[in-house]
């Protein structure tokens, strides 16, 4: 699989408005190009092993007015599991994740993890188990991670009760950041977030069509990116780091599902940062997350979606290096997608059909209401 994609964005989001930049100053670039290929075994060795390599490679570019950055992401996965009749089976994987990146004018940042995750497998009609550790090389520095996860279920699958206690690590790259803060300056600095969490949760089902899952976890995090307006015009974000960080997380979720007929989704979280290390605040996070999707074939070939998304305002500071709690928010989507062809499908899209005016990141307003529509066309069939 190869892929490319190229964004631009402009950075609208100054302080105070009357300030005059030209439309080449505002321009941030970001280009990628990405390829994995993926192998496996369709028939388990004469060992009794399966498997399954992985390689990616992604090529990283951000361009603006005064400098450009590049980016070489490289990512090596080995998965081996051997099963000892229908419930013990021994998993074994290897990752290698390795970043090299460079701006202009400034040394390069190298930022390599490599994990090993051994496990012990059980798995019968009612239980799942899955017992292991983490060895992990955060740039050379160990850090040992649990790897411990549990399903018990009713005879009838009716209701299951989950527990886990597991580790892992959240990559620290710009074409990472650039996905949730795509108005961010070059980083000096980037480091891998590490976690650590135990939690436990039930879910199930109701009737025949309702679902249903809760969840409450508590989390030690290290390392944690935020970002945080810079303290010239505000339009850019600096990356910053909390050495550590504690997290309480409630999650719930409901659905009702009828086949492909009717399906609909709600979900809510709530996260309670504690003791955040370092920073003021956890600055660009959300204290409380709700959604809501809902998808209906009203015809063999026409559909209808709607979506609507919620957050109670994360905390920013301002440009005199204040803290402050952003505010409130809810955003309203619908949309059609029509089949045509087996090849070819027509969509229309509305977004902030009640055309809120609010602010995910600070001082950036997103677009009140806004009609999009395009084609699908696909060439394989």
């Amino acid at each position: 699989m190869v892929g490319f994609k190229g964004e631009d964005y402009f950075l609208y989001g100054y302080r105070p408005t009357t300030l005059d930049f030209t439309k080449r100053e505002l321009r941030q670039q970001f280009q990628t190009l990405d390829g994995e290929v993926t192998l496996r075994n369709t028939d388990p060795t004469e060992f009794g092993l399966s498997y399954q390599p992985t390689v990616r490679v992604v090529s990283f570019r951000h361009n603006n007015a005064d400098s450009s950055a590049r980016e070489q992401n490289f990512v090596f996965k080995l998965p081996v599991q051997k099963t000892f009749g229908k419930s013990f089976g021994i998993n074994l994987a290897f990752t290698g994740d390795l970043t090299n990146y460079k701006a202009d004018g400034k040394s390069s940042i190298k930022n390599n993890l490599f994990q090993l995750a051994p496990s012990l497998l059980l798995k019968t009609p009612n239980v799942s188990i899955q017992t292991g550790i983490l060895p992990s090389w955060d740039n050379k520095v160990f850090h040992m991670l649990p790897n411990i996860l549990a399903d018990f279920t009713t005879n009838d699958k009716q209701f299951t009760f989950q527990a886990g206690y597991i580790g892992y690590f959240n990559k620290g790259s710009m074409q990472r950041f650039s996905t949730i803060n795509p108005w961010i300056a070059q980083p000096d600095q980037l480091l891998n977030t590490r976690v650590v969490e135990l939690y436990g949760g039930i879910k199930g089902v109701l009737a025949q069509h309702f679902s249903y899952n809760a969840k409450l976890g508590v989390q030690k995090q290290r390392n944690v990116n935020l970002f945080v307006n810079d303290l010239r015009d505000g339009k850019t974000f600096l990356t910053v780091y909390a050495p550590e960080m504690d997290v309480v997380t409630v999650h719930g979720e409901i659905g009702y599902h009828k086949g492909e007929k009717f399906t609909f989704t709600s979900g809510v979280t709530y996260n309670n940062f504690v003791d955040v290390e370092g920073q003021e605040k956890a600055w660009g996070l959300f204290p409380l997350e709700v959604n809501a999707s809902l998808r209906w074939k009203i015809v063999d070939d026409l559909y209808f979606k709607t979506d609507f998304i919620g957050w109670d305002g994360p905390a920013y500071r301002n440009q005199s290096g204040l803290a402050f709690k952003g505010d409130k928010a809810f955003d309203l989507s619908s949309g059609l997608e029509f089949k045509v062809t087996k090849s070819i499908d027509l969509w229309l899209q509305m977004n902030n059909i009640l055309n809120n005016r609010y602010e995910r990141w600070n001082q950036y307003q997103v677009y009140g209401f806004n009609v999009l529509g395009g084609v699908i066309l696909r060439l394989n069939r």
